[in-house]
Order: C-alpha cells, then sequence, then structure tokens
C-alpha cells in the first residue's frame, strides 16, 4: 500500500515538474476549491436524494449483502432495545472489526419499538455510500471545471519565470496536490471498510505506515463524523 501511495505523489510530483509553477498551482488552487465546493454540494444534495429514494433499491440490495456476508442473523433477529441488540453482536461469532463498526453505529442511534441490527445500522451504511459516491463525482466535475477556469484566465496574465526555479516549484506544488489527492483515497477506503465491513482492506490498510498514521491521527476522527 505505501508504495501505491508514494507512487501516486510521485506522479503527480514529475507532472507538476514538467508542468511548471503557474499551470501546477492552479491544479492546487483548483483542486482544493473544487474539494471545499464537493464537501459542501454533497452535503446539501444528498438529503434532497435520499428524500426522493434515489438509488434506494441498489443501495437496500448492496447493504443486504453485506449483512447476509456477515450473519445472516443480523438481518432476522429483532430486538427491543439497544442494549439488548449490542450484548447479541458482542456474543457472536464475527470478527472484532466489524463487532466495533456496528457497536459504534448502533449506539449513537435511538430507537423504539421491534428492530434488526440491519434496520439501524443500513440507513446510516446507504447514507455514506451516497455521500462518498456523490462527493467523488462532485469533486472530478468542479475540479475540472475550475481548473479550465483558472488556467484559461492565466493565459491573460503572461508569466516568466527562471527554467528551473519554474520547475522547482512545480515540482513542489504538483507533489502537494499528489498528497492530498492520497489523504482523501486513504479516507475513502477507511469509511468504505468500516461501513462495508471490509476487514481485509482495512488490515491491508492498517500495514501502509502512511494510512495507519494517518488513520490514528485523522482518519479515526474524521469516520466518527458520518457515524
Amino acid at each position: 500500500m505505501d508504495a501505491l501511495f508514494v507512487a501516486i505523489v510521485a506522479t503527480f510530483s514529475v507532472g507538476g515538474c514538467f508542468k511548471g509553477l503557474v499551470k501546477s498551482f492552479c491544479c492546487l488552487i483548483a483542486f482544493l476549491i473544487a474539494l471545499l465546493f464537493a464537501f459542501y454540494i454533497t452535503k446539501a444534495v444528498v438529503p434532497v436524494l435520499e428524500a426522493n429514494g434515489f438509488l434506494s433499491g441498489t443501495l437496500n440490495a448492496l447493504s443486504q449483502i453485506t449483512f447476509k456476508g456477515i450473519d445472516e442473523n443480523l438481518l432476522v433477529q429483532t430486538f427491543s432495545n439497544k442494549q439488548d441488540m449490542i450484548d447479541f453482536i458482542k456474543s457472536s461469532n464475527i470478527t472484532n472489526f466489524t463487532k466495533n463498526n456496528l457497536t459504534q453505529t448502533i449506539e449513537s442511534k435511538n430507537f423504539e419499538g421491534s428492530f434488526t441490527v440491519f434496520d439501524i445500522v443500513a440507513p446510516t451504511m446507504q447514507k455514506t455510500i451516497l455521500s462518498i459516491g456523490v462527493f467523488l463525482i462532485f469533486l472530478l466535475v468542479m475540479y475540472g471545471l475550475i481548473k479550465t477556469i483558472i488556467l484559461l484566465a492565466t493565459k491573460v496574465i503572461r508569466l516568466h519565470f527562471l527554467v528551473f526555479t519554474n520547475r522547482v516549484a512545480g515540482f513542489i506544488f504538483g507533489s502537494i496536490l499528489g498528497i492530498v489527492i492520497c489523504l482523501i483515497l486513504i479516507q475513502c477506503l477507511i469509511i468504505a471498510s468500516a461501513f462495508l465491513n471490509l476487514q481485509n482492506l482495512f488490515e491491508r490498510l492498517m500495514q501502509s505506515q502512511i494510512a495507519s498514521n494517518y488513520y490514528k491521527e485523522y482518519g479515526i476522527k474524521l469516520l466518527n463524523i458520518f457515524i
């Protein structure tokens, strides 16, 4: 995993070196602006999509497949209170990774009546999957649009730099962009592994020194936002 992350950063670094200062700086600024726009647009759009049942059938089917793969009892066993549900999860044969994710989600919810674990956890899982998809789509669209606008604007102002300065500065800004993209990728994989209960993916991530350090310092805090 570390090799993959380093390769991504290196690719953007080399690309930035060839693009030079202006284009690399524009790409970085465009990406950061797109990131901000995508975040707030996603927060506004996802509730509307949920209210209109957008992809609800597909997401529900995906969630059911995930729960069947873990333990089918999570789909059928009903509980009348939160503690009984948590005790059942803790006493089951599912992995500790899955237990922790399910328990954390359930503890953040309040409910009355009889429900299965799936009934309580699935809505959060489906919203998270939808949010990630919408966020990535808007990020790519906004990045392409903003980068084009900025690059067109820079053509009006012609700036000249020494070749060495131009290449080094481009390398630096390209590296920063590569690092930002890597961190977003790691965060998306952490969220996906948690809400789709992909323990193998999470374990592979934690074998990476980069992903492991990021998760301990920032990833786990950001993950709690989605629960």
